[in-house]
């Protein structure tokens, strides 16, 4: 499962995905918020099992909605860059995040972590990374309104997406680019029926191994009408 690549067969990934999402997280959050000061940022926090988590922030003027976003499997926050700058463009801010193991969150206390050592209980514990990550959105309102948050992800970060939204109540839609089952990161059908009816967009390539058809699978169980499907 490659995951997260930004063209298949001429289609460009990156814009149709950027409008579809967009759209979507835009027609599931409403309300106005304050203002915070627009601009990308570092900023660093830590698990609760103590891996410290490095992101950029991609703020907007206005307290917009926010898309946490999760990369692949092998790649680090920097191949949102485009995607999250054309996000802030349009008023929706992002936080992309380097998942434990990749880009700079390689420590965990005094030991230095890599992706490459992993074992299976590693990789799920990287949904601890994306808790922690909305711990800390959520700790400040004039980031984001807490009830106006997404997440997507790919590959194994579209899996985590899912598996964690299933748990969260709080999260509004979620965005799927490439999930699989039994993919280093845990899904399950159980996960969608956890997610309940809220929006989601689920997106794969018919090149991509078994992407397409898990996706096709999960898009089957989604239970809000406000659910899309995209085989390319």
């Amino acid at each position: 499962m490659t995951g997260g690549g930004d063209e298949y067969g001429g289609i460009s990934m990156r814009r149709c995905w950027l409008l579809l999402s967009i759209l979507l997280l835009l027609a599931a959050c409403g309300g106005e918020g304050g203002t915070s000061p627009a601009g990308k940022s570092q900023v660093v926090f830590e698990t609760e099992d103590g891996v410290e988590i490095v992101g950029t922030l991609y703020a907007t003027e206005t307290n917009s909605p926010l898309l946490l976003l999760l990369h692949r499997l092998g790649a680090d926050r920097r191949s949102w860059e485009g995607f999250a700058r054309s996000l802030q463009e349009r008023g929706v801010a992002a936080l992309a995040i380097d998942l434990r193991g990749h880009g700079e969150s390689t420590r965990q206390g005094e030991t230095t972590i890599s992706y490459h050592d992993f074992e299976e209980a590693d990789f799920s514990a990287m949904i601890l990374d994306v808790s922690a990550a909305l711990r800390f959105l959520r700790s400040d309102p004039g980031i984001t309104q807490p009830d106006r948050v997404g997440i997507a992800g790919a590959s194994i970060g579209a899996n985590l997406a899912l598996s964690y939204a299933a748990e969260d109540p709080g999260i509004e839609t979620v965005v799927l680019l490439s999930p699989g089952f039994g993919y280093r990161v845990p899904l399950s059908s159980d996960d969608m029926v956890r997610y309940g009816r809220r929006p989601i967009l689920i997106m794969a390539s018919r090149q991509d191994g078994n992407a397409a058809s898990d996706a096709m699978t999960l898009d089957a169980l989604a239970e809000d009408e406000r659910h899309t499907l995209l085989l390319f």
